[in-house]
């Protein structure tokens, strides 16, 4: 295990996450997300796996892939993660591709669908593990990204979760 100043390095000095998610993280109460949760973790070798999660906002997507990435990296399962929002995927995009997990999140009907296709597929080829979080529909997200071709590639490579508030 490492500890809570090299995870706060790794996620938040080189890995671009907000710093107040991993407050939230760190002080997640939610016995029953964090059940959740580690059912994922036990569940799905998360570590060699990509993770689409569609819902609505307030949901807890992006508290959920936080979550796992913080444990992948308290682990040492992943040693190099970046958080990438879908608003500023083309600016960082070379950043991103660097490290070994990437978060896209909050992919919406405002982002640059052409460069997130090309980010799943570079992840893809390049044997990147990604999450993704979105407030779109999955048939709307589908659409965004460029099609079935695209949606292929992540149920190779993963799960996808389309979360309710029930």
């Amino acid at each position: 295990m490492r500890n809570k100043e090299v995870v706060n390095k790794i996620l938040c000095e080189l890995g671009n996450f907000p710093p107040y998610f991993l407050e939230k993280v760190e002080k997640t109460e939610s016995k029953r997300l964090v059940r959740k949760i580690q059912d994922l973790i036990d569940k799905f070798p998360i570590e060699k796996k990509w993770l689409l999660i569609s819902g609505k906002t307030g949901i807890g997507k992006t508290h959920t892939v936080v979550y796992l990435a913080y444990q992948l990296v308290v682990r040492k399962l992943v040693s190099s993660v970046f958080f990438l929002p879908a608003r500023k995927c083309r600016q960082l995009l070379d950043v991103a591709l660097e490290k070994r997990l990437i978060i896209l999140d909050d992919v919406d009907e405002d982002s640059d669908g052409k460069v997130i296709k090309g980010l799943i597929c570079d992840c893809y080829d390049l044997n990147k593990i990604l999450y993704i979080t979105t407030n779109l529909p999955f048939p709307t997200f589908t659409q965004q990204v460029g099609g079935d071709k695209v949606i292929r590639r992540i149920r190779e490579r993963g799960v996808i979760l389309c979360l309710t508030s029930s």
